[in-house]
């Protein structure tokens, strides 16, 4: 089935080969089109044959352009079709969990292995087939985040309430075993997958390492809109020490065997004293005393100096290699601006009382690094010494 063409942009080598808007794109170089996985797979090559859906008929028309050049094609959505829903139960979903009366793309469930490449976002697999599997392999379509929750196959389909949710559980190894990176996470409702049942889904991702990432583990979100749904309760202070325990354990049992920290600062479970609830932390605290001086970690360029309503005072910074630090609950008026480019070990600020969100904790620097936009452990990348 041909996908519509919205534009064609001018000059574009589309445009210059005679393709226009309203014409369905069949194939490219003899390989169908469905989605927009395919066509920038196989529109990079210098030569192309396009297979053309007019009102006269099918139509070929062959573009030259340069390797990796966009063709200049638009479509009417960025998937190229429709985007793909959950076919799941969860009983901890969050969507199941929104009150009546909202918008109505906040009640869509999505579930597609495309936008999880193109966006960030985790997928169960269950919508997926071997040959969907094949042809992410195929393309490289690397990285994937997959929603686990558990690597017990019985327990997985009585979580997510779909049959095929513990079969799929064998796409994982598929995908590493082809390089393909896998990110995971693991939605922790006491009671369910937590206790043994995590100790055994952590040492059972670990064996997909190293092209198997990051294992997230995230307290299960509860609203008080949950009438009918499955009974759960939010997580209480000793499992959560329980689960920072067992977390802390398999990842030095990692590091002591020569691997690196999987379950770890991303979505780690912290207990915030101010707020007296346990909660999710995307960096570390550093205990220091209020005015001790803070330095940039290396040279770079610093993006923002700005106020955050929970954080306090903070000033971002970015370096090389897709890397930004975060340093937060500074002291009001840092002497670093917006733009200001500072070597390794400057001064950016000293050490304040300004983070709301953590003003019942001891004095300390909130320090985060991300990298590609996303939040990492910063004991991968820095070394801490007591002094």
């Amino acid at each position: 089935m041909a996908v519509i063409i919205a534009s064609v942009e001018p000059g574009s080598p589309a445009q210059r080969a005679g393709v226009a808007a309203g014409m369905g794109l069949i194939s490219i170089n003899g390989q169908p089109i469905r989605d927009v996985l395919d066509y920038r797979f196989y529109m990079t090559d210098p030569l192309l044959d396009l297979r053309l859906e007019t009102e006269q008929g099918p139509k070929e028309v062959r573009v030259r352009k340069a390797e990796y050049d966009d063709l200049g094609l638009a479509f009417d959505t960025y998937l190229m079709d429709r985007q793909h829903h959950c076919r799941n139960k969860c009983i901890f979903c969050f969507v199941d969990q929104l009150p009546r009366g909202l918008r109505d793309t906040l009640y869509f469930k999505d579930d597609d292995s495309r936008m999880s490449f193109l966006f960030g976002s985790y997928v169960t697999l269950t919508n997926q087939t071997e040959e969907d599997i094949r042809r992410i392999i195929k393309m490289h379509i690397s990285p994937i985040n997959i929603s686990v929750h558990t690597t017990n196959p019985r327990l997985r389909v009585e979580m997510l309430g779909n049959p095929r949710s513990g079969e799929v559980l064998d796409y994982i190894p598929m995908l590493t075993e082809a390089g393909i990176q896998v990110n995971t996470q693991l939605v922790l409702c006491p009671g369910v997958n937590d206790g043994p049942e995590l100790r055994r889904s952590l040492h059972d991702l670990a064996r997909y390492a190293p092209n198997l990432q990051s294992i997230a583990l995230v307290p299960v979100g509860l609203t008080c809109h949950r009438d009918g749904l499955h009974p759960l309760r939010p997580l209480t202070g000793d499992e959560a020490r329980d689960i920072l325990d067992l977390s802390e354990e398999f990842n030095r049992e990692l590091v002591e065997n020569g691997g690196r920290r999987l379950a770890f600062a991303a979505d780690e479970l912290v207990y915030s004293a101010t707020l007296r609830q346990w909660m999710t932390h995307s960096g570390i605290d550093i205990a220091a005393s209020k005015g001790t001086e803070v330095y940039a970690v290396w040279g770079g360029t610093v993006d923002a100096v700005y106020e955050d309503d929970a954080l306090g005072v903070t000033v971002e910074i970015s370096h090389s290699d897709g890397l930004r630090t975060t340093y937060a609950n500074l002291a009001a008026e840092p002497p670093v601006k917006e733009g200001q480019r500072v070597n390794a070990n400057a001064p950016i600020g000293q050490i304040g009382a300004t983070a709301l969100a953590e003003c019942a904790d001891p004095s300390h620097l909130h320090f985060e690094i991300h990298k590609d936009g996303k939040a990492v452990d910063p004991l991968d990348y820095v070394l801490l010494i007591e002094g």
